[in-house]
């Protein structure tokens, strides 16, 4: 019977609050304000749930290579579809392309260096993310 995924936490990231956004920032040490940054165990390996402040590169830089080892062919397939990305993400792109994404009007949508051999989606709002979220959270439930 599947279970509900704990994030890891106890380890020594540490975030805070933006008070006007809302958003992660860097590391602050006022007690008060610091937030763990949330992870989970996916098929044995620590994903982070969230990105630091307004960091997505630097995020996925992190986590898709992670992500590439541990997924299945369909789930990798999945995330390079346009189709499963809007109804998952509500992405207007697919996450992952082998070739740099732009829009209608010639403007980048992903980032310039591909990360792990795929150009990577760059435009993540905050709703975006929180799906991302749940999707990854929805992932290590699988197993």
């Amino acid at each position: 019977m599947p279970t509900t995924p704990t994030p890891v936490r106890g380890h020594i990231d540490v975030q805070t609050r933006s008070e006007q956004t809302g958003q992660r920032e860097n590391p602050d040490l006022r007690e008060e304000n610091a937030l763990p940054v949330e992870k989970v165990m996916l098929r044995g390996v620590e994903i982070p749930l969230e990105r630091t402040g307004n960091d997505s590169k630097g995020y996925f830089k992190n986590v898709i290579p992670r992500l590439l080892e541990i997924l299945t062919d369909k789930e990798i397939a999945d995330l390079k579809n346009s189709e499963f990305c809007k109804d998952v993400f509500s992405s207007s792109y697919p996450l992952l392309v082998e070739r740099m994404i732009r829009d209608k009007n010639n403007h980048p949508r992903s980032w310039t260096r591909p990360i792990s051999g795929y150009y990577i989606y760059s435009q993540w709002t905050k709703t975006n993310l929180e799906k991302w979220k749940q999707y990854l959270l929805r992932l290590a439930e699988k197993g």
